[in-house]
């Protein structure tokens, strides 16, 4: 079955202007119409804000994609390509192995029954975040739906699934307590956070890795 990858610049105009909204908002008005054909049968996307430039990548699987390629070149046109472009799509090298074989530990190494386990796994995510949309309001937003009336989460629902996939798997999560010179006190972030702010400003420190258990 084919697979693709499409890369697309986001602007930041109404309604993805917001820090807190725009991949919602970009996703709910762009991706969900496309995702959602009977042509795709596994989806996924995911969310990229360099320096203020912010992309989606959103790579899709399924039969006949020709019949969706209106759809994409209507979203090419309008935001057009950033770095990865648009093409075919490897799952197997992606999500199998990943840079450094980051998804592929020692327990075996066949990166083709890894890559469609993850690939389902994120399709399910992908559908679940989908579901989880709220909007868009009067302006045009989107955002993830409310839910605090149950004394678990403080802001979304989907704190509450992040906290079954972290029981279910035991997942090791691990926070960065990091120090810059120019700002007071220290920094709680990512690993992640961590690594791309230290990419970019050597002058970052990490004083250690704190493991969190949900």
């Amino acid at each position: 079955m084919p697979a693709k990858s499409l890369h697309l610049k986001v602007p930041d105009v109404t309604p993805y202007d917001r820090a807190d909204s725009w991949f919602e908002s970009f996703v709910g008005h762009q991706i969900r119409p496309v995702a959602m054909t009977p042509q795709i049968k596994r989806f996924w996307f995911s969310r990229y804000d360099v320096n203020g430039a912010k992309s989606v990548r959103f790579r899709f699987e399924g039969d006949d994609l020709c019949l969706v390629d209106k759809n994409i070149q209507e979203l090419i046109h309008r935001f057009g390509l950033a770095s990865d472009d648009y093409g075919d799509y490897d799952w197997r090298a992606d999500l199998g192995l990943g840079e450094s074989s980051r998804f592929l530990g020692d327990a075996h190494r066949d990166q083709t029954r890894r890559g469609n386990v993850v690939f389902d796994f994120l399709s399910a995510t992908s559908r679940l975040f989908l579901d989880c949309l709220a909007g868009p309001d009067e302006k045009g937003y989107f955002r993830l739906e409310v839910e605090r009336k149950s004394g678990f989460s403080l802001q979304s629902s989907m704190e509450q699934f992040h906290h079954l996939f972290c029981n279910v798997t035991g997942a090791p999560c691990f926070a960065a307590v990091a120090q810059h010179p120019r700002l007071p006190g220290v920094q709680v972030m990512s690993l992640h956070e961590f690594r791309m702010a230290k990419s970019a400003d050597s002058s970052w420190q990490l004083l250690k890795a704190v493991q969190i258990h949900f």
